[in-house]
């Protein structure tokens, strides 16, 4: 029985320094709309004791799981699995909601009549510095629904986007996992694979500010960017691209195509296996890409190889 309109998830790790900016965010919002559900991967600074003082004045419900670390997608796949609210709002541990923010988006989500509801997965509002300069694109209506990796593709949906899906839809599509593998695996994995059968409704309005503190050395923008230090993320990312092409060609092709020669560069990258990709491609076309996509794959790792050769991140 859903008890509430949102859960607000928080993943965090090492951040005591900026979870009160996001405290401070959520006690500008309606505290009977929310939870505040806060998993932390593992902490080694003074996260859990500064999360005690804060649920302790907090006037919202606040809940806090506490796992070994293992990454911002386990932690997701935690919290979905326990979550409360009917929507539940992914906040990094860095950003802020704007005021009012979850009465925007609630108001939103009940505008969108029954019918048209039941296609839609999440609503994505966009986000703003800050200073408070847009952070993307604008729209040029009031909303746009569609599917999300075509409004991607097509440079409709520009820049970063607060998160907010149906709970019960996120259930059915948590991320991968590789047991011993604590390295990055994107949020477009989800997105892109809900987005083969769901829309989502993206709004005209600022609800979120991202802050991009190029100073923080745990932020994951300032990680290291070789090739090879989130492959099999980046493969898995590659693999949910192209088992989607089979719904948009021609459209796309050439995206298509580079998640075609990357399935192999990153599988080598991964030590997954040359040829685990064609075991991970659903159809004929999507197999094709894949082996079309073969040689130039080999060869680009291959020079990923000469380039690293005495680099270090």
């Amino acid at each position: 029985m859903v008890a509430l309109p949102f859960t607000v998830f928080t993943p965090t790790y090492n951040r005591a320094h900026t979870l009160t900016r996001v405290f401070n965010s959520l006690c500008l919002q309606s505290p009977q709309l929310f939870e505040w559900l806060i998993v932390d991967d593992g902490s080694t600074d003074n996260t859990s004791d500064l999360l005690k003082e804060l649920s302790t004045v907090a006037p919202f419900p606040v809940r806090v799981i506490r796992q070994p670390n293992g990454g911002k997608h386990r932690a997701h796949n935690v919290a979905i699995k326990v979550a409360q609210g009917e929507l539940t709002v992914i906040l990094d541990s860095d950003d802020e909601l704007t005021p009012g923010a979850l009465e925007v988006l609630w108001t939103q989500w009940n505008a969108i009549p029954l019918e048209d509801r039941s296609s839609i997965a999440g609503i994505l509002g966009h986000s703003i510095s800050p200073s408070n300069t847009n952070v993307g694109a604008r729209y040029p209506a009031q909303y746009i629904d569609g599917k999300q990796f075509a409004l991607v593709a097509s440079r409709v949906l520009v820049g970063e986007k607060l998160p907010c899906y149906r709970t019960e839809v996120l259930r059915h599509y948590p991320f991968p996992e590789r047991a011993g593998c604590n390295e990055l695996v994107v949020e477009g994995i989800v997105w892109t694979a809900i987005s083969r059968k769901w829309r989502v409704r993206c709004i005209d309005k600022a609800v979120r500010i991202y802050h991009s503190d190029s100073n923080d050395p745990i932020a994951l923008m300032n990680s290291c960017k070789r090739a090879d230090s989130n492959a099999w993320g980046s493969m898995q990312y590659c693999l949910v691209i192209l088992n989607s092409s089979v719904e948009y060609l021609p459209k796309f092709f050439i995206i298509f195509a580079k998640a075609a020669v990357n399935c192999t560069r990153f599988a080598l990258h991964s030590r997954s296996g040359l040829f685990y990709p064609a075991s991970q491609v659903k159809g004929v076309i999507p197999w094709m890409f894949w082996a079309l996509g073969f040689p130039f794959g080999l060869l680009v790792w291959m020079m990923d190889r000469i380039k690293f050769t005495g680099d270090s991140c």
